[in-house]
């Protein structure tokens, strides 16, 4: 019993269409004439980038707000709703994982799972008596590829990730600070009401792709998150180092490299639907069992991204009686390496400034709120803007990050050509 769990093997086999999985070895001309069946869609949970006894500390608003919305079940029933209204590729039914597998074309395993959340509260300006808050969920998406045979048989089982999507789900909201349910209730809008709420983003960037063809992407990851003496000194005279953290860091450039570069991106912190408990689901096929555990796993990777948060400032660097301007500044090097050759293929510092004024009476009752608020801003739009440089060489986009033409065309080009190979083109 042969039981293939290495990816780049797979990938050397895998390069045909779904409508010729029972014609492997014949020649493509006649693989290709092959009508093309659709894969069945199968649901294959919700979960959490942390072990179940940490997931009401670490997603404590997430938690209260499914529960808010009638329970996991609820939202669960609106993500396989969308894709069996908006899948164009599918049988117009999703399966669950536990009920069957075996398939003579292969299914699509649909899993989903929260990374990280977070919740910035500023007093207003105005009113002492409400919050000005911002709130920002980062999400996972993957679509995982299974094969196995006709029989139901493990030989030459296959599982392995087809495409990947992280995302960025942010809503920012006014609420009395007194009334705790009143933050929770519009917090819980991420998950389902507002436009841009998990299962809108869901709908339109995963449920609505054609996955037709068996070319996996390139697997590049966020692996390394660090942060130098400075930049930490700097984190402690603001008094934000306990809330600016590396899961904050990691999951923003992944979702940049999704949202804004069309990358399918390997989460950065491990969840639950890779691993084990994804392959509890398999219990009764231990050889089917076995791959699933290897989900995540450093032979999905091809690119491995490290960032070093380097530099950071925060001054006054202008006031009078009613306003004051604050200047904030941070710098970054992103570092790509190839885990297959083991070479460096782009290393590179990229920079974020903002000039922003700000009413005395906010800067006197809660300078440190607006500092986070303000900065973790900043590194959204620094890595956006790094990804677009990479991208399209845009020049707003570009001068936004401190890169030029003349001096790094040649590294964006190169990091381009990795970008694409890490693309879902189906």
């Amino acid at each position: 019993m042969n039981i293939e769990g290495s990816r780049r093997e797979f990938l050397l086999t895998a390069s045909f269409r779904l409508s010729s999985l029972s014609l492997v070895g014949l020649p493509a001309s006649l693989a290709i004439a092959v009508p093309k069946p659709k894969l069945d869609l199968v649901w294959g949970g919700l979960g959490f980038s942390s072990k179940s006894s940490e997931v009401g500390v670490l997603f404590p608003n997430v938690s209260q707000s499914l529960l808010h919305i009638g329970g996991t079940a609820i939202l669960v029933k609106r993500l396989i709703q969308g894709l069996e209204t908006n899948y164009q590729l599918g049988q117009g039914k999703v399966r669950d994982i536990t009920e069957s597998y075996n398939s003579d074309d292969g299914l699509l395993i649909i899993c989903v799972a929260f990374d990280y959340e977070q919740v910035l509260a500023t007093q207003s300006a105005s009113d002492k008596a409400i919050n000005d808050v911002e709130s920002f969920v980062f999400c996972q998406t993957q679509v995982l590829y299974l094969q196995t045979n006709s029989a139901g048989s493990q030989d030459g089982a296959r599982l392995n990730v087809l495409y990947s999507y992280p995302f960025r789900v942010q809503y920012n909201f006014r609420a009395e600070a007194a009334k705790k349910e009143v933050t929770l209730e519009e917090f819980s809008k991420n998950l389902i009401h507002n436009d841009n709420s998990l299962v809108n983003i869901f709908n339109s960037k995963v449920a609505r792709k054609s996955f037709r063809e068996l070319k996996f992407p390139r697997g590049i990851r966020v692996t390394s998150v660090t942060f130098s003496n400075d930049f930490n000194n700097a984190l402690d005279f603001v008094g934000i180092r306990d809330q600016f953290q590396a899961d904050l860091i990691g999951n923003a450039l992944s979702s940049s490299l999704a949202e804004k570069g069309g990358l399918s991106v390997i989460p950065f912190r491990s969840n639950q639907m890779l691993g084990a408990s994804l392959a509890a689901r398999f219990k009764d096929d231990t050889k089917v069992l076995e791959l699933a555990n290897k989900m995540g796993g450093e032979d999905m990777l091809d690119y491995k991204i490290k960032i070093e948060m380097f530099k950071m400032v925060r001054k006054v660097s202008g006031e009078n009686i009613a306003n004051v301007r604050i200047a904030r500044g941070m710098s970054a090097f992103v570092t790509v390496t190839s885990t297959i050759t083991g070479n460096e293929v782009f290393r590179q510092k990229i920079t974020q400034i903002s000039d922003l004024v700000i009413d005395r009476i906010s800067m006197e009752s809660n300078l440190k709120g607006f500092d986070l608020r303000y900065l973790i801003q900043m590194v959204f739009k620094m890595f956006d803007d790094f990804v677009i440089s990479v991208m399209t060489q845009e020049v707003s986009a570009m001068a936004s990050t401190g890169l030029t033409l003349e001096r790094d065309k040649d590294k964006l080009d190169a990091l381009k050509k990795v970008f694409l190979s890490c693309k879902y083109d189906g």
